[in-house]
């Protein structure tokens, strides 16, 4: 059952990544001051629709894996894969904000996929008005980079 639930939640993560690299795109065609970081997150991140299914699942798993560490091994492969595959995506908003990291570029993406991750599971009902997706991810991005040094 485990293996079952664990490929749903790939194809979850895959459609994830489709729409990351949509709402970057609608991110650049809309906001013409890239340097301002919260602006272009702001539209970037509420662009993203909160798949409660998959939040649900993960949760789920997570708690799953506390006890089966061949599903915990499954679970860590799939995040570091999503991570790898969204890290260029994180890291050219960064470069667009004329930003730069002040941690390496995992460490960077795992805290993104956190507070993204954090911030959506406090969405209760479907039109949840109490979004804090953006200012937490613009937030987490600021923190850990500065103003890209000139000259």
């Amino acid at each position: 059952m485990d293996d079952h639930l664990v490929a749903v939640h790939e194809r979850q993560n895959a459609d994830l990544i489709e729409s990351v690299a949509a709402a970057l795109a609608h991110a650049r065609s809309v906001v013409d001051d890239t340097g301002d970081l919260l602006a272009f997150v702001n539209t970037f991140i509420s662009t993203i629709t909160v798949d409660r299914g998959r939040l649900a699942l993960q949760s789920s798993l997570t708690a799953r894996a506390q006890h089966n560490p061949h599903l915990a091994d499954q679970l860590t492969s799939q995040r570091d894969r999503l991570r790898q595959t969204l890290e260029p995506y994180l890291l050219d908003v960064v470069d667009r904000a004329g930003r730069e990291l002040t941690t390496d570029a995992t460490t960077f993406t795992r805290a993104v996929m956190a507070a993204q991750s954090g911030a959506a599971a406090q969405l209760i009902a479907p039109d949840d008005s109490d979004d804090l997706r953006p200012l937490l991810v613009a937030t987490t991005m600021m923190g850990l980079s500065r103003p890209q040094a000139t000259g």
